[in-house]
């Protein structure tokens, strides 16, 4: 249970990190864009472990008797890589806030960004839709996990056709659900690529 509550605040940190570190275009804001870059490819990566999850799950259910210990097995090396780069998320994340903490407050103490109001305007309403992206991508990611982890426990004490059968609900709404968070996340990952887009701009002059 602590796995779960672990990935949930990998989500939520993102929620309130990623602009945090991304809100500066002083002497920092190459480091504070690497930052970021990092935190998208290991995103990119988590959306990678997700389908593999999905993947090897329609495997394990589709697999005839003899193949069931082998499939349940490598579904579930698969939920632990995926919690594994949630933790990675999380991690990057945390990189970013505490980077952002000094950099978002010199923004909004009118210490000097370099950037033009129209560029700070757009960076005030990518915020907004990072935190709110994020938390939609936090709703859903955690029951996604929740329910991949339910079907594994379920699997581990009746691994048989019964068992399949048992499962077969959990099954179909964690498959149902598995491209509503990747698309979640895909979008922030979009998001975040058009903030490091506005640091890159020229300063205002």
């Amino acid at each position: 249970m602590q796995r779960i509550t672990n990935t949930n605040l990998a989500l939520l940190l993102v929620a309130g990190a990623t602009l945090a570190g991304g809100c500066s275009s002083g002497p920092d804001a190459a480091a504070t864009a690497k930052s970021m870059d990092r935190f998208n490819l290991e995103t990119a990566k988590a959306n990678d472990a997700i389908d593999q999850s999905v993947s090897t799950l329609k495997t394990l259910v589709q697999s005839p008797g003899d193949n069931l210990k082998s499939s349940y097995e490598t579904f579930g090396k698969s939920l632990t890589a995926l919690e594994e780069q949630a933790e990675v998320v999380r991690a990057r994340a945390q990189e970013m806030k505490v980077r952002g903490e000094e950099f978002f407050k010199e923004w909004h103490e009118g210490s000097g960004t370099g950037l033009s109001a129209d560029t700070q305007g757009k960076l005030n309403i990518s915020y907004a839709k990072i935190k709110e992206q994020m938390m939609g991508a936090k709703d859903a990611f955690t029951p996604f996990l929740a329910e991949l982890k339910d079907v594994h426990t379920l699997l581990g004490l009746d691994l048989t056709e019964n068992g399949l059968q048992t499962a077969a609900p959990l099954v179909a709404k964690a498959q149902a659900r598995a491209g509503d968070v990747k698309s979640r996340l895909t979008a922030v990952m979009d998001e975040v690529n058009a903030v490091r887009g506005l640091l890159a701009q020229k300063p205002a002059s």
